[in-house]
C-alpha cells in the first residue's frame, strides 16, 4: 500500500495544474476590455507571484478561482 502511495503522491498536483490551466483559458479572453485593466494586471501580478514561489499551487489555484469569479 505504501508503494502505490508513493506512486501517486504527484497526482493531486497535477490535477490542480490542470485546473490552474483551464483557470487561465478561461480568465485570459476576458481580459480584453478597457474595463478589465485591473483584473488584468492582477493576473499578472498573481503569475509573477506564483513563478517567483511566493505562492503555493493551492493558493495560485484559489487566487485564480477569485479572479475568474470577477470575470465570470
Amino acid at each position: 500500500m505504501s508503494s502505490i502511495l508513493a506512486q501517486t503522491r504527484d497526482v493531486q498536483p497535477l490535477f490542480v495544474a490542470k485546473a490552474i490551466n483551464n483557470k487561465l483559458k478561461a480568465i485570459k479572453p476576458e481580459l480584453n476590455a478597457d474595463s478589465r485593466r485591473d483584473i488584468a494586471k492582477q493576473l499578472d501580478e498573481l503569475v509573477a507571484a506564483y513563478d517567483s514561489g511566493r505562492l503555493s499551487l493551492p493558493e495560485y489555484c484559489h487566487k485564480l478561482n477569485s479572479l475568474l469569479a470577477m470575470v465570470a
